[in-house]
């Protein structure tokens, strides 16, 4: 019987297969192998699991930043995660998204339509294909036709100012699951090179 989080490391390293790990950096090689020795890699991943600081101590978390664009005329830093350690990353996450969906504002308020989890077995989506910025941008146009006034506005340097406190607490309060959530502010902290603030952006874990 498959183990709970082999069910896990099995959606992360399917996904990553089906759909890539970053739709703004070049498709890593590496990622080649999970759909070659799939068996193989999600075995790895497992003895990641089991055996997590000693893995952490052996295999930096390797990581590449860049700059990418946004629109014509801006940029923001992408980062592109080690393969091995952005699949385990990305079980980590899928372990808690059931209760992290059910803490957030229900999607029938329609408020918020950034990634909703929802898992497609057959097509290895991870989220609710609805939910999304072209969906988000209908709302907000038919609840402006009703306002006089309407004011757009966005967070600058988002991404990189976000407190990794901020985000334990947040993680705490929504799951029990202590240990997923002391693995995954590890690896931000391996990621953010030890300081406490700053989100990769570019792999979907964390665009969650």
């Amino acid at each position: 019987m498959m183990s709970q989080f082999r069910q896990f490391l099995k959606k992360s390293v399917e996904n990553i297969i089906a759909h890539g790990d970053t739709d703004i950096f070049p498709f890593p090689v590496e990622n080649l192998l999970f759909k070659d020795m799939q068996t193989e890699s999600i075995d790895l991943l497992e003895n990641v699991h089991s055996s997590f600081d000693k893995y952490l101590l052996e295999y930096p978390v390797l990581h590449e930043k860049a700059l990418q664009a946004v629109g014509y005329h801006g940029f923001r830093y992408g980062t592109q995660i080690d393969p091995l350690w952005n699949a385990y990353l990305l079980a980590l996450v899928i372990s808690i998204s059931d209760d992290l969906e059910k803490a957030r504002i229900p999607t029938s308020k329609q408020k918020v339509f950034s990634y909703r989890y929802s898992y497609d077995k057959d097509k290895k989506y991870l989220f609710d294909r609805s939910f999304n910025w072209s969906a988000f941008n209908q709302r907000a146009i038919e609840l402006a036709k009703n306002k006089p006034v309407v004011l757009k506005c966005d967070i600058s340097n988002f991404y990189p100012s976000v407190y990794h406190h901020r985000i334990e607490n947040a993680l705490r309060k929504a799951t029990s699951n202590t240990e997923s959530v002391k693995r995954i502010l590890k690896l931000l902290s391996k990621i953010s090179n030890g300081v406490s603030y700053g989100l990769p952006v570019g792999g979907l874990p964390l665009e969650y």
